[in-house]
């Protein structure tokens, strides 16, 4: 904003920006208030000098000159980008990993508010930890956002989504053997499959025997085959 009181004057406005001259304004006959916006779509992060000089000569050969500066902070805005989505069993990530930055100020990272049961840490190594809680299973998104303040006006961020996906364990309460009964008692071993496990993701299963129990005794009992024949089932650590 450039002023000239009562005498009209002819003469300029210089605007300098880190010396450099950027842009002049001439005055012709003028008097009053006037003001001019620049608009900057981009500059170089960090702190900028703006001056305005004036100079006049009125009708009557009168010169008068004012001038006035300030200093514009630009800040550089963080770039976060590719923090990547996962699957349950959840992975801890460092945000720093997905971040682009260049400039001196602090980073200050943040995400955005989960729903209920879950949880999400960020330490102070910006090492996240994200945990769904138990029957979770709707995918989550949440948002990062890399932040850093330049001034007390000035707040330069970006932000990132991920999207968690909890796995659900594999639903057994319809798990059956097949075959489910063994006959004629013939001492020959028969393969045993089982049947009925669904994984509610639709994730591949793998069923692995861990023990084999009998209610009889395999090599004592009445009408059994004898410690010959003793154990009568093999196959732990196998999978069906």
């Amino acid at each position: 904003t450039y002023t000239v009181e009562r005498i009209p004057s002819t003469g300029t406005v210089e605007v300098y920006k880190d010396s450099v001259l950027y842009d002049t304004i001439t005055l012709t006959d003028f008097s009053g208030t006037e003001s001019k916006l620049y608009t900057i779509v981009s500059d170089t992060p960090g702190m900028h000098t703006w001056k305005a000089v004036i100079d006049v000569t009125t009708g009557a050969g009168a010169q008068a000159h004012a001038e006035d500066d300030d200093v514009i902070n630009v800040c550089e805005t963080p770039d976060v980008l590719d923090i990547p989505d996962q699957t349950a069993p959840f992975e801890t990530f460092d945000l720093d990993d997905y971040i682009v930055y260049g400039g001196v100020g602090s980073i200050s990272w943040i995400n955005s508010t989960p729903p209920l049961g879950w949880t999400v840490a960020i330490d102070g190594e910006n090492v996240v930890t994200v945990t769904a809680p138990e029957g979770a299973g709707d995918p989550v998104i949440i948002t990062f956002t890399a932040s850093t303040q330049y001034c007390s006006e000035v707040v330069c961020s970006d932000s990132d989504d991920a999207t968690f996906t909890p796995n659900l364990p594999p639903d057994c309460s319809e798990a059956y053997a097949d075959p489910d009964c063994l006959w004629p008692p013939n001492h020959k071993f028969v393969d045993i499959v089982i049947m009925g496990v669904t994984d509610p993701d639709g994730d591949p299963i793998t069923i692995n025997v861990d023990a084999i129990t009998s209610d009889e005794p395999t090599a004592s009992d009445l009408g059994s085959g004898g410690e010959k024949h003793a154990p009568d089932a093999f196959g732990i650590g196998t999978d069906t």
